[in-house]
């Protein structure tokens, strides 16, 4: 089963800060460059350090503008999958490793191997509707959990 990211106004403003951020940068460097006088290897590391401001903060706009409806967290019968990211955030949990399902006031916490790793769902990404349903799937799902609490 898939849960989706509830559509909100956080995900706009997240796109329109990482937007700002890119144009500061921008202007940033067409202010350096047109102020100073600099070397070639300034100017090469300047235009590098703009460039990947630009392109991160692009992927993040893009990211962010696109998150309401996009697959948060994906159950199947071997594993949960939850995506946190816009490009490497992913946390696989297999159910038969699972062991406890704690629920705090803004997340659900995965508790998970031997060494009692965590995986974080934060649940005002989800609806409270899904937030039961994932619980309850969890529960249903995996054998290996002892509490849910």
């Amino acid at each position: 089963m898939e849960y989706r990211y509830k559509d909100s106004r956080k995900w706009r403003r997240e796109g329109l800060k990482y937007l700002w951020q890119t144009v500061a940068a921008v202007a940033a460097n067409i202010f350096t460059m047109a102020s100073m006088d600099p070397s070639p290897l300034l100017v090469s590391f300047i235009q590098i350090v703009t460039g990947v401001i630009i392109i991160s903060g692009v992927i993040n706009i893009f990211y962010f503008f696109t998150r309401p409806g996009k697959e948060y967290i994906k159950v199947d019968d071997q594993a949960v999958l939850i995506r946190n990211g816009p490009l490497f955030n992913k946390k696989e949990v297999l159910l038969g490793d699972m062991t406890r399902l704690v629920e705090r006031e803004e997340e659900l916490v995965i508790e998970y191997g031997k060494k009692r790793r965590e995986a974080l769902v934060e649940k005002e990404n989800l609806s409270e509707e899904d937030v039961r349903d994932f619980k309850r799937e969890i529960g249903n799902k995996s054998a290996s959990i002892t509490k849910i609490l």
